[in-house]
């Protein structure tokens, strides 16, 4: 099942069920392609370095021994190992809307979004999560110092039995408290991470930064995938902060990471809500206070 939540201005954005993966890549749904207003491509799906990374979307490592995470499950002291625990996520009913909003000047954003309701599915048939997922997305009118978008993820999640989220992190590898909603973004553009305290991959990794932004310089590389437009996306969570998992070294990809040194626990029956928001432009924000003027300009409070 595909949903096209493409708006008005033209730049891509898909839903997909994910009903057709592989059982190794833990099937769920996820969003792909996301675009720039200017349409340049910002996720990536089954990347040859992890097969399992999917655009934007909720993976968990660990749900009482289910793995939501996709690949290979990590055992302390031994590392990565296929096990047959994957479980998924199957999308019970989707609603989607039009709607629209406004920026901090008062001009009118328009756009698409969707609900819908997702089963998570344990290794053993077993339902563990009921999952009530929203996601909008925005788009500024012409004019004013660059057309932007602005996506907004929400999920409330209720396990029907006592839950504990755990990860890698979580059971002693440090710097790898994966688990979140995660974006993985595409190769083939060179990222840069910075956040109003720090710059680089080690520095933010594992931070509880107000904000994140993934920028990509134009490309000067004589290369066949090349683009020479800059994009920048700036992250914010929703919800309790929790630690950024971050990297663009080995790959590309982010996300507030929920288990990030000690298991999640949530008690049976009780909504459990987070989200994520993105501001994506096709400015080349180089500096904090760029990156707080276009946050102001679409209406972000502090």
């Amino acid at each position: 099942m595909t949903i096209d939540l493409t708006g008005a201005d033209g730049s891509t954005l898909l839903f997909e069920a994910g009903d057709t993966l592989a059982d190794t890549a833990s099937p769920r749904p996820y969003l792909h392609p996301i675009c720039s207003p200017a349409g340049t491509v910002l996720t990536e799906i089954a990347p040859a370095d992890h097969p399992h990374h999917m655009g934007l979307s909720l993976a968990l490592p660990d749900v009482n021994g289910s793995h939501f995470w996709g690949g290979k499950t990590y055992v302390p002291g031994r590392g990565y190992l296929w096990h047959n625990r994957h479980g998924r996520q199957r999308v019970v009913d989707v609603r989607p809307d039009r709607l629209c909003g406004r920026d901090g000047a008062g001009k009118t954003f328009r756009g698409r979004g969707l609900e819908c309701t997702i089963e998570w599915i344990g290794a053993d048939g077993e339902s563990r999560l009921i999952e009530d997922r929203s996601i909008t997305r925005l788009v500024s009118p012409p004019g004013g110092s660059g057309r932007k978008a602005v996506l907004r993820w929400n999920s409330v999640i209720t396990p029907h039995h006592d839950a504990v989220i755990s990860s890698p992190g979580a059971q002693g590898r440090a710097g790898a408290g994966y688990g979140g909603i995660f974006w993985r973004f595409p190769r083939r553009l060179d990222w840069e991470v910075f956040s109003p305290e720090a710059a680089g991959e080690r520095s933010i990794n594992g931070s509880s930064a107000e904000w994140i932004a993934m920028r990509s310089a134009p490309s000067t590389e004589h290369r066949s995938d090349a683009i020479g437009q800059a994009v920048t996306v700036v992250l914010r969570q929703r919800g309790p902060r929790v630690p950024w998992f971050v990297r663009t070294a080995e790959y590309p990809g982010v996300c507030p990471a929920l288990a990030w040194c000690e298991p999640l626990r949530l008690p049976a029956g009780r909504p459990f809500g987070f989200g994520l928001e993105a501001l994506i432009t096709d400015e080349d924000l180089t500096t904090v206070t760029r990156v707080e003027r276009a946050l102001a300009e679409v209406g972000w409070e502090r």
